[in-house]
């Protein structure tokens, strides 16, 4: 029954931006920022055109991804949610360029993207949102990240450990051997 199957499949769509939605609601709860924004990838990103097999090793998305992402800024901004996004940079470089050109703010970058880590510092905090019990039973919201977790002292050793290792989830190669 096909009216059936676009019933489940809006109920699914309809359901990730109403996800998305109370992300932003816990985000609030739970920091109480002074200011709040949401990132959004650009539909390409510049390193595409310098390294053509970047994230080549990826499906492509849903043919209805970019109505569901334009539903989901209507969303925002209706609910006076800013987001920012570009045409060419990735979220993470959102980030980079908020973090690193505003000096007397304190960040809270709340992402799944290790890449963000690269941002950690005495004023950056990167945290993920699993919303679900840890190994012990604890509701955990948010769980905060660190590049120290892999064993590391700063920013400028995690991009020396991504340089060396390389990223699978963006299909870039590390040295050989390592």
């Amino acid at each position: 029954d096909f009216k059936k199957y676009d019933d489940v499949v809006k109920a699914i769509k309809d359901n990730f931006i109403e996800r998305y939605l109370k992300l932003i609601k816990d985000v609030i709860k739970d920091f109480q920022p002074n200011y709040l924004c949401n990132l959004i990838d650009a539909p390409s990103s510049f390193r595409k055109g310098l390294y053509s097999e970047y994230k080549s090793q990826r499906p492509p998305k849903p043919k209805d991804y970019y109505a569901l992402l334009e539903n989901l800024k209507f969303k925002l901004k209706k609910l006076n949610y800013p987001y920012q996004t570009s045409k060419s940079l990735e979220a993470e470089d959102l980030a980079n360029l908020f973090v690193k050109n505003i000096s007397n703010a304190e960040f809270v970058i709340l992402s799944n993207d290790k890449d963000c880590l690269q941002l950690e510092s005495k004023t950056c905090k990167i945290f993920d949102y699993p919303n679900k019990r840890d190994e012990s039973g604890q509701f955990v919201r948010f769980l905060q990240k660190s590049f120290t977790n892999l064993g590391l002292t700063s920013s400028e050793q995690f991009l020396l450990y991504l340089s060396l290792m390389g990223d699978t989830s963006d299909n870039i190669p590390g040295v050989k051997g390592i």
